[in-house]
């Protein structure tokens, strides 16, 4: 049994994808995605807290979302949930939440997008 939490997040893109080549000649991609759940309460829609992630994707995929995102485009991402951590300037520990994508692209109920190989 795997303990690994894979999610699907819907959400906004908050900045475009970066590509970039590691020292071993990987290529990965990373961008920050914001997701806003919502609810209903009686008759009335209601927003809860924006929720912030860092998004990973490598090789053909980071590509690929590289090419086809941008900033505030809505995205249906599908990926491994974790957490990293590091130490800043100050001593503190910094965390962030990271989605590493596993697929994904533009959410079709919200607009209309086009594939090309």
């Amino acid at each position: 049994m795997s303990r690994q939490i894979d999610i699907v997040v819907q959400g906004v893109l908050g900045t475009t994808p970066t590509l970039v080549r590691t020292a071993n000649e990987r290529v990965y991609c990373h961008f920050r995605l914001a997701t806003t759940p919502t609810f209903r309460v009686g008759e009335d829609w209601r927003q809860g807290e924006t929720l912030w992630f860092t998004a990973k994707a490598w090789g053909t995929l980071a590509r690929n979302l590289s090419m086809s995102l941008r900033k505030g485009d809505p995205v249906v991402l599908v990926g491994r949930f974790t957490q990293e951590s590091w130490k800043r300037d100050n001593g503190t520990i910094g965390c962030t939440n990271v989605l590493t994508v596993s697929t994904g692209g533009h959410d079709l109920a919200r607009g209309e997008s086009h594939f090309m190989k």
